[in-house]
């Protein structure tokens, strides 16, 4: 389960853009606020690329040019940015550290930028360290504050919650989600998570045509994104549709993909999705599809011997 936080929405737009357009052009930043702003962008740059820690790296030094800036805003931004990257690195103790910091600042701002991003977040931490109850509480309380084009992402996260909590509620999130992802300018990634629940609950459901229908779209959007723990959970998805349909090679083909990006991903999340799709690829194996298992059973046993992510970042 890819369970999602926002990492500083507001700043994908607040590096400089030239245009064409006719008029003055729009006056410089001051000299440590545009650096700030750029070196920010830098960071959410290898942060979408997997590579945690030179994403960190430049929302260090983003922190440090907001702070030179005295920009209070930026200064949530950048804490909140690291906590999201510390935390995606596995580091929960210097994650809390960067997410409460940047919760205490944004308390004590009139608008209080990104709060619902950094509640978000707090709930992911939360979950990664075993705190249910915490990460529920804080992932209501980032719906309660989130924009309407965030609150698809809120809802999406308790959704799984319920599911691993077996709670009934779940039903009901992952349907609300599915309307709200169809709120205008919502994030793209959060319109495919939600689609990608509708389609598990399709499947359940035994409504073949329409988890497809939802399933399409969902890998549409992902493989637009190049969102890894999206295209792993859908073909995860698309395999176990195909096994009800009993297209064993096709749904082989898709465990093989689904196995290779949980195994790129890592962590946690990766390992526990090598665990499951080897479980199925087991399942194929006997009727004939793949013909070996070896590459796959080397994977697990060494996750260095695939490690794509961790050879193209510095």
């Amino acid at each position: 389960m890819a369970f999602k936080g926002l990492l500083a929405a507001s700043f994908l737009g607040l590096g400089l853009i030239v245009t064409l357009s006719c008029g003055p052009m729009p006056p410089q930043d001051p000299f440590n606020l545009g650096q700030a702003k750029d070196t920010l962008n830098k960071g959410m740059g290898w942060y979408q690329r997997g590579c945690h820690r030179e994403a960190a790296r430049f929302f260090t030094e983003g922190l440090v040019f907001a702070r030179l800036a005295d920009n209070p805003n930026l200064i949530v931004v950048a804490r909140n940015s690291l906590g999201a990257a510390l935390l995606a690195d596995g580091q929960l103790e210097a994650a809390a550290r960067s997410l409460g910091q940047a919760l205490e600042l944004t308390e004590t701002l009139p608008d209080r930028p990104e709060l619902d991003s950094v509640l978000g977040n707090l709930g992911s931490l939360s979950f990664k360290a075993n705190r249910l109850k915490d990460a529920e509480m804080y992932w209501q309380k980032a719906l309660e504050f989130a924009p309407e084009p965030r609150k698809a992402i809120y809802l999406a996260n308790l959704a799984r919650l319920s599911q691993a909590n077996k709670s009934p509620e779940r039903i009901s999130y992952i349907e609300r989600a599915l309307e709200a992802s169809k709120t205008k300018d919502v994030p793209i990634s959060a319109r495919a998570d939600a689609l990608a629940l509708a389609a598990s609950l399709a499947i359940e459901r035994e409504d073949r045509p329409l988890a497809w229908t939802f399933l399409s779209e969902a890998l549409e959007i992902d493989r637009q994104t190049e969102n890894l723990a999206g295209l792993a959970q859908d073909l995860e998805l698309s395999a176990k549709l195909r096994l009800a349909e009993r297209k064993i090679p096709e749904a082989a083909q898709d465990l093989d993909r689904s196995f290779y990006l949980w195994a790129a991903l890592g962590g946690t999340e990766g390992r526990e999705g090598v665990k499951r799709l080897l479980a199925l690829l087991r399942q194929t194996h006997q009727q004939g599809h793949p013909k070996d298992l070896a590459p796959y059973l080397k994977v697990q046993a060494k996750p260095q011997a695939f490690d794509p992510l961790g050879e193209s970042c510095p």
